[in-house]
């Protein structure tokens, strides 16, 4: 058995996983400062070079930010929302739009790349230069799921600070799509162990190998929650999950 880039090769399939010891996530607390701090200035693009505004090898077409906004975990659809600020979007930086809220049609989910971060979460669509009636409604993260935390690469692993329900929303990507990227199983892993009944399986030609699945589990107070992908690829992948605390009684959909 021998590491290759964060792959443990097992017979013929590599393993990502997750050890304890690898990298524990801080707790965030819910302030209005971002939850990530990056400078996001510098991945405004030129609206004349068409090689910069092409995003994960033109996977999907890109869309314009037309004015200041702010990456959410969440859209604040009722008042009992208390959103995540993620990150701030600058005018005239370029996101991917996969879906809008199915629930008020007022806000897009996206993806962000930035300074090396690959940002997802909702955004007014009135900031973005996208048509609303041209994309696929997705039910939002609804209000009474509190956001705990982002995670930003697979092998994070987040000691949890409650007890009870909570729910992941990853997103799985790839530099670019035009190739088979072979069936593959993701988990969360609860205390280094995958929690087997918690699988998906995918596999693609795309660049978006999983967009917002959701998976739940329960936890209690110090628990490490962590991510693993088995796969027989040696690419490597790129990673944005949240967290979010599911109390009794509040529906999270997928």
């Amino acid at each position: 058995m021998r590491a290759i880039k964060g792959l443990t090769v097992v017979g013929t399939y590599f393993l990502l996983l997750v050890a304890i010891s690898i990298t524990t996530l801080p707790v965030l607390a819910q302030q209005s400062e971002y939850a990530l701090d990056i400078d996001s200035d510098n991945c405004i693009t030129d609206p004349n070079d068409e090689e910069s505004n092409v995003l994960y090898g033109g996977a999907l077409p890109s869309s314009l930010v037309v004015e200041d906004t702010i990456l959410l975990s969440q859209p604040p659809l009722t008042p009992d929302t208390d959103p995540l600020e993620i990150a701030a979007i600058p005018a005239n930086a370029r996101v991917i739009v996969f879906d809008v809220d199915e629930q008020t049609r007022s806000y897009f989910r996206v993806v962000f790349p930035c300074e090396g971060y690959n940002l997802a979460g909702w955004v007014a669509a009135p900031a973005v230069r996208h048509r609303v009636n041209r994309t696929n409604p997705k039910y939002a993260p609804p209000g009474c799921a509190q956001p705990l935390q982002v995670v930003e690469l697979l092998d994070d692993v987040w000691s949890s600070t409650v007890n009870g329900e909570i729910a992941v929303v990853v997103d799985l990507f790839r530099s670019e799509g035009g190739t088979d990227y072979p069936r593959s199983y993701y988990y969360l892993t609860k205390n280094g162990r995958e929690i087997r009944d918690k699988e998906r399986v995918f596999e693609s030609s795309g660049a978006f190998l999983i967009r917002s699945v959701v998976l739940g589990t329960e936890v209690r107070a110090g628990n490490a929650i962590g991510f693993s992908v088995i796969t027989s690829s040696t690419e490597e992948l790129d990673f944005f999950g949240i967290l979010y605390s599911v109390p009794e009684g509040c529906e999270f959909r997928d």
